[in-house]
Formats: structure tokens, C-alpha cells, sequence
């Protein structure tokens, strides 16, 4: 890898002993060009947020009440842009990594592991 990306890269090898093969780029900052010069410089996948997807899409992820969102099966499955980059999307839910992050943490741990197996298992 080389240009900008180069002193990142090569970080990441000297600690995990291999290049990257992913990024997350900042979500103002997901577009073709970015994904294009990300492919370019080696990179598989790509990882954002569920918002950045459904403002491409021009849908909405909006939660029922057991949790499971709107338009589940386009957040859910892997999106590759169909504008010539070999790089590969995954998608973030928003509302179940706030719930690892934030409200998990505050709970007693086998609820939040039963809550959170509940939740994948829809």
C-alpha cells in the first residue's frame, strides 16, 4: 500500500503481521471515489454505518417493536457497489451496537447476553 494510507498500513502489519484488508472510513467520507482509491490501495471491505446505507438507498431502517428493523434484509446482507470497485460493504445496525456499547455495560451480564442472543436470533 502506499500514499496516505502507507504509515497506517504498515502499523497495522507490524502488529497483527499482515496487512489490512478493511476499513472504516468516517461516515461523511463514504462515497465512490473514496471506496475506488480504498480498493486501489488493496482494501476488501468496508464498514459504516446503517445511515450511510439507507441514505444511498433512500430507506429507512426504523425499528418494530421486537427490535427488528424496517428493510431488514437490505442492512443485512452484504452490499457490493455495482460501479466497477472489487470492494465489499457491511453494514453496522445502529440501535444494537448502541445497546453493546451503552446499555449492556450496565446490566447484569447474563441479561444482556440473554437480551443480545434474543436479538440474533430473529
Amino acid at each position: 500500500m502506499h500514499g496516505n494510507t502507507a504509515s497506517g498500513a504498515d502499523y497495522h502489519e507490524r502488529v497483527f503481521g499482515a496487512p489490512p484488508n478493511g476499513l472504516w472510513p468516517s461516515e461523511g467520507s463514504v462515497s465512490d471515489q473514496t471506496l475506488a482509491i480504498a480498493a486501489e490501495e488493496g482494501f476488501k471491505w468496508f464498514g459504516t454505518d446503517e445511515g450511510v446505507l439507507g441514505r444511498t438507498l433512500n430507506v429507512g431502517f426504523f425499528r418494530e417493536a421486537s427490535g427488528l428493523p424496517a428493510n431488514a434484509e437490505r442492512l443485512y446482507r452484504r452490499e457490493v457497489p455495482d460501479r466497477g470497485q472489487s470492494i465489499t460493504g457491511f453494514f453496522r445496525d445502529h440501535h444494537l451496537s448502541d445497546l453493546i456499547a451503552f446499555v449492556y455495560s450496565r446490566m447484569d451480564a447474563k441479561a444482556a447476553g440473554s437480551d443480545l442472543h434474543g436479538r440474533l436470533r430473529f
